[in-house]
């Protein structure tokens, strides 16, 4: 553990708000900014130093949510995905579109390779695809994922990851399902199984067989360990089969990435709803953050941060929004949670910083929603 990045310190620097739902983020090194895509369709941007201020929308639109964000370094560009089935490069200095490609099915998440050569694209085909990611152009798909759940549902391809040397990529779908594969290849060298993630409700809460169809859950996130040595799934378990389908806990599963063998499956106990996306520090600790599925209309998330050597003890923060993103700045500016105001109806930002990296770690400089996008 780094003292830069003490989870016991972090703090709520800032909120910000926007005028729609936001679903996914990245932070693009050419321009210093927080790029994010929401239900609208369109693309904003904040600078992390003033989340006060309006932020500077795109040019340009898809024809519906967007689903994913990624900065593309080497190019200089940034990519989005939408459910339009567009991906869509951008210039991200300017906000102009400079090239896009189609989709045959709906784009889940998106994941950029180390060396910044390729980019990895999951859908609701469960198929993954690689783009060229200076040029857009396709060089190689996969489906080795099953096509239909235990009730015989089409599945979904929620998650995917590369390992920070470039070895690995992880693929993982609705059913519980982890397809590890080298990255240089494509060649398929492990499959992992996190059946905890998977909810069909064939019981009812008395013991009963349920007859119904419904069925839900997935992996939702992947992430690999700094020396790629573990992989961690995340999701939702601990189904209600009363509920809307989002009070499950939110949970993770880690295996060995050599072995395929579990070392842990935890709950992260009072978080509720999907763990959505996590990304691993520096130091070896794991920040998640997810959920907003308590009941009613009220979204309450939680930012995580976890030592994978004791993973039933996490430091916890609470967070009054529903959360798609989490995205760790650079140069310790601590991490940026993403996604929707409480009440469902706004777009919201949080920065979270270590009170030794906030100039002023309890002040909340919240903005007004933006009219922008």
């Amino acid at each position: 553990m780094t003292a830069a990045f003490d989870p016991q310190k972090l703090r709520r620097t800032a909120t910000a708000r926007h005028a729609c739902g936001l679903f996914a983020a990245a932070y693009d090194p050419v321009s210093q900014r927080v790029v994010a895509g929401g239900v609208d369709g369109r693309l904003v941007a904040w600078d992390p130093a003033r989340w006060a201020e309006p932020p500077v929308a795109f040019h340009w639109q898809h024809r519906s949510y967007v689903y994913a964000v990624a900065a593309l370094p080497a190019q200089q560009q940034v990519v989005s995905a939408g459910y339009d089935r567009r991906l869509v490069w951008w210039d991200p200095l300017s906000g102009s579109p400079l090239r896009e490609a189609e989709l045959p099915a709906r784009p889940q998440q998106l994941a950029v390779a180390p060396d910044g050569r390729t980019l990895a694209v999951v859908d609701d085909d469960r198929t993954l695809r690689l783009f060229d990611a200076a040029t857009g152009a396709p060089t190689a798909s996969y489906a080795d994922h099953p096509q239909y759940t235990p009730k015989m549902h089409l599945s979904t391809v929620y998650a995917v990851a590369y390992s920070p040397d470039g070895r690995w990529l992880a693929t993982g779908d609705r059913c519980g399902s982890i397809v590890v594969r080298a990255a240089d290849s494509g060649t398929v060298v492990r499959r992992l199984h996190a059946p905890r993630f998977y909810g069909d409700f064939s019981r009812k809460p008395d013991g009963q067989p349920n007859d119904g169809e419904y069925e839900l859950g997935g992996v939702r996130m992947l992430a690999f360990s700094p020396d790629g040595s573990l992989v961690v799934a995340g999701g939702m378990g601990d189904y209600n089969p009363n509920s809307a389908g989002t009070d499950g806990k939110m949970g993770l599963t880690g295996f060995d990435t050599a072995t395929g063998e579990e070392r842990f499956s935890v709950l992260l106990a009072k978080d509720q709803g999907y763990l959505q996306t996590a990304q691993f520090h520096a130091s070896g600790l794991l920040v998640a953050a997810g959920g907003g599925g308590t009941g009613g209309d009220t979204g309450v998330g939680a930012l995580c941060v976890l030592d994978p050597a004791r993973p039933d003890a996490p430091t916890t923060h609470s967070l009054e929004m529903t959360v798609r993103s989490v995205l760790l700045l650079p140069d310790e500016r601590g991490a940026v949670v993403v996604g929707m105001h409480k009440k469902a109806a706004e777009g919201q930002l949080e920065h979270w910083q270590t009170a030794d990296a906030a100039a002023e770690p309890s002040a909340d400089a919240a903005a007004e929603p933006s009219a922008d996008g």
